[in-house]
């Protein structure tokens, strides 16, 4: 074995640390910014059904809109339930 060889050897698992972790980094940031495109907190869904917030909130406790408790309080919105759920009141609309 030539003392480059040696040298190889002891890089290559500080290589391979350095790229697990850049990788790991990458991936949390994918799966960050889907999390924050395809859920909202209760503002951002008032927003984007047209709907004040007092109105919202009462049709939540109605059961009306589809949503997911975190915690106590927190409310998150799953843009493609809400999606559903206004084609839902279009559908019933028409017929």
């Amino acid at each position: 074995m030539t003392p480059s060889d040696n040298n190889w050897q002891e890089l290559l698992p500080l290589i391979y640390i350095q790229i697990n972790l850049a990788v790991k980094s990458a991936v949390r940031e994918v799966i960050a910014e889907l999390n924050q495109q395809e859920t909202l907190d209760s503002k951002a869904c008032a927003e984007y059904l047209h709907l004040g917030l007092d109105c919202l909130f009462k049709k939540v406790r109605n059961g009306e809109i589809p949503h997911h408790r975190v915690g106590k309080r927190k409310l998150i919105f799953k843009k493609e339930e809400l999606d559903n759920y206004l084609l839902n009141i279009i559908i019933n609309k028409d017929e």
